[in-house]
């Protein structure tokens, strides 16, 4: 299956990841987000799981290794054995955890599920371990009593690609080395301090995390893309989706527009009120303090004639010295003096107020002529 030029062309879709598009054509493409299950060729599996120690300081042997293997059941019945084991943690007395996974892989039309957006569709990779079987089955391609020249069956063919792409051997070197690593032995470990502690990762960080998952899942997305090329284009299925469109989505309450409205319209006639007949005035007018002061009846501008602008009313005022009236809190001019004039100081030697008058009434002015009577 995957020697055929189609097999090699989907073996290579998958290895670079490319984008999985459907037909550009009503009843195919998804105007939105369409999110459903289609069913199509795949595996189920069952897996196990069991640890086992190892002891990085005395002793050597493989710390991370996945192999496929095709087996036969009781029953007859073929499958692919997938076994995967991984140093897990490791200890401050350098002795690792070794997790081993085992799982059966048999051939099933499955529910893949899947998202289409437009006319581009993916696999949601969270759903894998809890996909929907609908049927098993058995392809002549995988019996072991299949006759010659016949095709491979999808566990075979499983086993010929994948046999060799996910095998992995490594060993233990020494205690911060390992040996016969693969490219899949260096993405799955783990480098990081994080991942220890000091002591351990000082002498003897040697960690993976699991391959399972992913081995799983690179089944999975290539049996998708097969049954996809298998069909050719020639095989429809139909299911269900659920289509989420973005909407831009409002209503508009006019009854606040009219209030708005017409609150608008209020200030605005309060505003011409203030405003309406400014063009009588027959000249430019500012909002200048100047002009505020003349318009306000300042008595620092009584002598200039309303009808002056601001450099009208400052050569009117001309250079006026002012002062700040602290009694009336206001700025006047000096000629204030003469209107209002402050009360003198009395003189040494001088005398005011009533007790002037009555000195002045008990002083005689002139001598007195005697009077006579005859």
């Amino acid at each position: 299956m995957i020697g055929s030029r189609n097999g090699l062309s989907t073996y290579q879709a998958w290895y670079w990841n490319d984008t999985i598009l459907t037909r550009n054509t009503p009843g195919y493409y998804c105007n939105g987000i369409c999110e459903g299950k289609a069913p199509g060729a795949g595996i189920t599996y069952n897996c196990s799981s069991t640890t086992v120690p190892l002891d990085l300081a005395n002793s050597s042997g493989v710390i991370f290794a996945i192999n496929l293997t095709m087996r036969e059941d009781s029953t007859g019945e073929p499958f692919l054995l997938l076994t995967t084991l991984y140093s897990s943690a490791v200890n401050d007395s350098c002795v690792a955890t070794l997790s081993v996974d085992t799982c059966d892989i048999s051939a099933a039309t499955v529910e893949y599920p899947i998202t289409i957006t437009n006319t581009t569709v993916t696999l949601n990779t969270n759903g894998f371990q809890s996909m929907d079987v609908v049927s098993t089955f058995v392809s002549d391609g995988d019996l072991p009593t299949a006759p010659e020249g016949t095709g491979a069956g999808p566990l075979q063919g499983f086993y010929d690609a994948y046999g060799y792409y996910l095998n992995a051997n490594v060993t233990v070197q020494r205690e911060q080395y390992y040996s016969g690593g693969s490219e899949l032995a260096d993405l799955f470990f783990e480098p990081q301090p994080v991942s220890y502690s000091n002591f351990t990762f000082a002498h003897c960080g040697l960690q993976w995390s699991s391959p399972t998952e992913y081995a799983l899942n690179s089944l999975n997305n290539f049996m998708f893309r097969s049954a996809l090329s298998a069909a050719n284009g020639t095989e429809v299925q139909i299911f269900t989706v659920q289509r989420t469109s973005p909407a831009l989505v409002f209503r508009s309450d006019y009854r606040y527009l009219v209030a708005a409205l017409v609150f608008i319209l209020v200030a605005l006639l309060a505003v011409l009120n203030l405003l309406w007949g400014w063009w009588e005035l027959g000249r430019r007018v500012s909002l200048s303090p100047i002009e505020i002061a003349k318009a306000f009846k300042a008595r620092i501008t009584d002598t200039v004639s309303d009808e002056f602008a601001v450099d009208g009313i400052l050569k009117g005022i001309g250079e006026t010295a002012v002062r700040y009236e602290r009694g009336s809190g206001e700025m006047v001019g000096d000629d204030e003096e003469l209107r209002h004039p402050r009360a003198k100081a009395p003189v040494l030697g001088e005398v005011s107020g009533p007790a002037a008058k009555e000195l002045g009434n008990s002083m005689p002015n002139s001598p007195r002529r005697p009077s006579s009577s005859f």
